[in-house]
C-alpha cells in the first residue's frame, strides 16, 4: 500500500472517452478527465449537463454505453455488482439533513452558516487528509472555494477543464453564459426590446 504522500498527483479517478445515452438522449458526450489522488474537482454546469450522471457512472450506478472509467487503478466498467461492491467501500457518502446528497449540489438550500461549514469540511477533508473528492454544483463561488480543478459540462459535453482562473478567462460563450448569466439576460432583453421598436 502506498503512502499519501507516494500517491498524490496519480490518478484516483479516470474517465476516458466515456459517453451515455439513454434512448435518443446523449447524456454525455466522449468526457474524459482525470482526478488526481488528494484533490477536490468540481463539476459545474446547468440542470440536466450530465453532472449526477458522472457521479452515478463512479459509484457503478450506472455503465457507460462506450469509454473506460479508472477508480484508484481498477477499471470498473463491466464490473459484476459484488465487484462494484469492493471498489464502493474505497468511497463514502455524505448526508445533508437525513437526505443523502453524495456532492450532488451540497450546498443546495443550506443556510450561510451550514453552508460555511460544508465548505470548511470539504477544505479540511482536502487539506489534512488528503481525500479525493468531486463536488458537484452550480455555485461558482463554492467551487473557487473548494476544488483544486473545475470541469464544466454543457449539454453533456466537457467545455472546460482547468482551475478556476483559467474558467474566469475563458473566451468559451457558454462558460461566460454560466458565470454571468445577468448579462445574457440584459442581451436578451435588449434584443427583445429592439425588435419591438
Amino acid at each position: 500500500m502506498q503512502s499519501a504522500g507516494n500517491r498524490l498527483g496519480s490518478a484516483m479517478i479516470q474517465f476516458t472517452d466515456v459517453s451515455v445515452r439513454f434512448g435518443d438522449r446523449q447524456v454525455l458526450k466522449n468526457i474524459s478527465m482525470t482526478v488526481p489522488f488528494g484533490e477536490t474537482l468540481a463539476i459545474l454546469g446547468g440542470s440536466g449537463a450530465g453532472k449526477t450522471t458522472i457521479l452515478r457512472l463512479i459509484e457503478g450506478l450506472w455503465q457507460p454505453d462506450t469509454g473506460s472509467i479508472m477508480i484508484d487503478g481498477q477499471e470498473i466498467v463491466g464490473l459484476s455488482e459484488q465487484q462494484m461492491t469492493h471498489v464502493r467501500n474505497t468511497m463514502a457518502l455524505v448526508f445533508q439533513g437525513s437526505a443523502l446528497f453524495d456532492y450532488d449540489e451540497p450546498t443546495a438550500g443550506l443556510d450561510p452558516i451550514n453552508t460555511h461549514i460544508i465548505k470548511e469540511l470539504i477544505c479540511r477533508l482536502h487539506g489534512q487528509e488528503h481525500v479525493t473528492q468531486i463536488v458537484v454544483t452550480h455555485d461558482v463561488e463554492t467551487a473557487y472555494q473548494v476544488a483544486d480543478d473545475l470541469i464544466m459540462i454543457h449539454q453533456g459535453e466537457k467545455i472546460f477543464d482547468g482551475t478556476g482562473s483559467a474558467l474566469k478567462m475563458s473566451t468559451d460563450e457558454r462558460v461566460q453564459a454560466f458565470l454571468h448569466p445577468d448579462a445574457v439576460l440584459a442581451a436578451s432583453d435588449e434584443a427583445v426590446y429592439s425588435a419591438a421598436r
